[in-house]
């Protein structure tokens, strides 16, 4: 009997990791993965199908340390995914397929002009990216502020690091998400949130470069 009770509470926890996310993480999930408008027609999921090399472009050592940092936290999720885990490689590397820019934020315009990308005026820190046909990412800019310091710099190199990943949106859902947005307030975390780790495991392993909304809300029971 005893042993009965533990199998069937056994099913029961396993019954629940694999629950629907709910109505608060669905709207979270769509708009982290999708941006401000899921349902448009014109909007996809895209990743990587292999980690990208990681460049750091005029960094000083406090913000290598930092950059170093996010990267082994993202890798503790990403690394058991079939992308494999980010490698940091040398410095100022044109060739990396994903470059972090430490630079004063009044060059940010120009460091998007460089690589040919819209800047939008007023964010700290920025990141785009770039895919192929199969949407799948093969190039990412992501630009930290040089006078960051601390936690800010913890902060925003984390965030530019998992945003390259394809986690491009934010919600104002979840205080405790690296991906939280409201209004003016961003996110305060200086690590990923369980949720955070379980969407990018989610990303990676369930969903394929080019999924749409109607797509990702039929792998919600992959959650």
């Amino acid at each position: 009997m005893r042993s009965c009770l533990i199998i069937a509470l056994l099913l029961l926890a396993a019954s629940a990791l694999r629950a629907d996310p709910t109505s608060q993480e669905k709207e979270w999930l769509e708009h982290v993965l999708l941006g401000t408008n899921p349902a448009s027609p014109g909007v996809s999921c895209h990743r990587w199908i292999s980690a990208p090399r990681v460049s750091a472009f005029d960094a000083k050592p406090a913000q290598k340390k930092a950059l170093e940092a996010a990267i082994q936290h993202v890798n503790e999720t990403l690394m058991t995914t079939t992308a494999g885990k980010l490698e940091l490689g040398k410095p100022n590397d044109d060739e990396a397929e994903l470059k972090i820019h430490f630079a004063p934020e009044k060059e940010f315009p120009n460091l998007a002009k460089k690589y040919d990308f819209r800047f939008e005026k007023g964010n700290r820190t920025y990141v785009w990216v770039w895919w192929n046909n199969r949407n799948e990412l093969i190039k990412a800019v992501g630009l930290v502020p040089s006078d960051a310091k601390g936690d800010d710099l913890k902060r925003f190199a984390l965030r530019e690091v998992t945003r390259a990943l394809g986690t491009l949106g934010e919600s104002t859902e979840f205080e405790d998400s690296i991906f939280y947005r409201k209004g003016q307030v961003g996110s305060a975390a200086t690590s990923l949130s369980q949720r955070d780790r379980k969407l990018i495991t989610f990303l990676y392993t369930k969903i394929p470069p080019g999924a749409k909304l109607p797509e990702l809300q039929a792998l919600y029971k992959s959650w």
